[in-house]
């Protein structure tokens, strides 16, 4: 069902179902509790929260969590499913699940809090940091910058090295390795997405402040957020007690065996290596709409979300969700260009999980969806979100909702 159909629906059974005892029509009972200070944002999460939960059951999804941020407030934060079909403990605001690719934000914005600093410069070339750094032909080597490895604009083929970084070879081996590709763009030409020279952001960021990467994870984001359930190694996850199972999904979408929990990408954290639970993406989401300045100032939100690089030849399906008209790379980051404004959005796959976050700095709101399987549900709910939301805030907010204006008061005054 549409979600916006949903919307009508579970509004009109809601209103009902407060006043059932007073025998009220149902016409009635609409107008009379939008007139007592109705609150049509709290009803848009309650059907979206509902809509999750139905397409969980169509799509035999075993675990996810979401929550949804408007501005500094947590609209919505849960836990659905199991954590493993092997012992069906549910997952709750607390279980860790890995993010993959979506960790790159938050190597990016480590970054930004440094150039900030003063302590690196985007312009600054990565063989100042990494000498051992080159590929052919050198000049081109040479003139790689920070923000060139972030914004996925190195010039290197499309993932040159991944398969040694899935392979658990250490970052350190696979720098001198560049040595022998040969580049067929100028860096900050052509986009072409990478594991391996992203992650270099971490030795330089370790020259550069002589601390460890873990550590300036830890003191300029993890500690100061309070996230509490973030990991970025192998060994916590696997340890965990509240920890989501990666599970495997047949040819026809079916839920299948519980996996173990590789120790791929753990050899690059800024890459993918990350683990969180919902509560602590719920701070990130907060973070990244501007709320944290003490922590992440608008100055390096600004920095690091500046589209770099043109990336709708890539062909990927975010480039066809609705309204996007273009796609770019920031740093860390997809842009997503509507036209008359921008959206953000990653997502991560490894281990058979899945991670997808997405806001709008504009409309200040943020959803993150983290799953332990690589169901449907994780392809649809950001742009089935954001075009749900798009219908409720027009129709609602903005126009008066057409298919109950019959029955609504014109001078009612909607709380936003």
């Amino acid at each position: 069902m549409h979600l916006f159909r949903l919307l009508i629906l579970f509004s009109t059974f809601w209103l009902a179902s407060t006043c059932k005892e007073k025998h009220v029509p149902v016409e009635k009972q609409v107008q009379d509790a939008l007139l007592v200070k109705a609150k049509p944002r709290d009803i848009f999460i309650e059907v979206f929260d509902a809509w999750v939960q139905q397409k969980m059951d169509s799509c035999h999804c075993p675990g996810a969590a979401v929550t949804i941020v408007t501005d500094s407030t947590i609209r919505l934060i849960k836990g659905y499913g199991v954590r493993s079909t092997d012992t069906d403990e549910p997952v709750d605001m607390h279980t860790v699940f890995r993010l993959a690719s979506v960790s790159k934000n938050f190597a990016s914005a480590l970054a930004a809090i440094m150039v900030e600093k003063g302590l690196i410069h985007y312009e600054d070339p990565l063989v100042k940091y990494l000498p051992a750094f080159e590929f052919t032909p050198k000049e081109f080597s040479d003139e790689v910058t920070i923000d060139n490895i972030l914004s996925q604009s190195s010039g290197l083929p499309y993932h040159c090295y991944t398969n040694l970084v899935e392979s658990g070879m250490a970052l350190s081996d696979i720098i001198p390795l560049f040595k022998q590709v040969k580049v067929p763009f100028a860096p900050g030409t052509e986009y072409a997405y990478q594991n391996a020279v992203y992650a270099c952001i971490e030795p330089v960021l370790e020259k550069a402040t002589h601390q460890s990467y873990a550590a300036l994870f830890q003191e300029y984001l993890v500690d100061p957020l309070c996230m509490t359930d973030m990991s970025f190694d192998y060994a916590c996850i696997l340890n965990g007690k509240d920890v989501a199972l990666p599970h495997t999904m047949d040819q026809a979408c079916i839920c299948g065996t519980v996996k173990p929990i590789s120790n791929k990408y753990y050899n690059t954290t800024a890459a993918g290596g990350l683990n969180a639970s919902i509560s602590d993406m719920s701070k990130w989401m907060k973070a990244l709409l501007g709320n944290n300045p003490d922590v992440l100032s608008k100055s390096a939100l600004d920095s690091m979300l500046r589209p770099r690089i043109r990336t709708s030849q890539d062909h990927r399906y975010y480039n066809y969700w609705p309204g996007v008209q273009e796609t770019y790379y920031a740093n860390g980051m997809r842009v997503l260009d509507y036209g008359d404004h921008l959206r953000f959005y990653h997502g991560g796959y490894a281990n058979d999980y899945r991670a997808e976050i997405a806001f709008d700095r504009d409309k200040k709101i943020a959803i993150c969806a983290l799953f332990n399987s690589t169901c449907q549900l994780a392809n649809d709910i950001v742009p089935e979100f954001f075009s749900f939301y798009n219908q409720w805030h027009d129709s609602i907010l903005v126009e008066g909702h057409p298919q109950l204006k019959d029955t609504l008061n014109p001078n009612i005054q909607f709380e936003q």
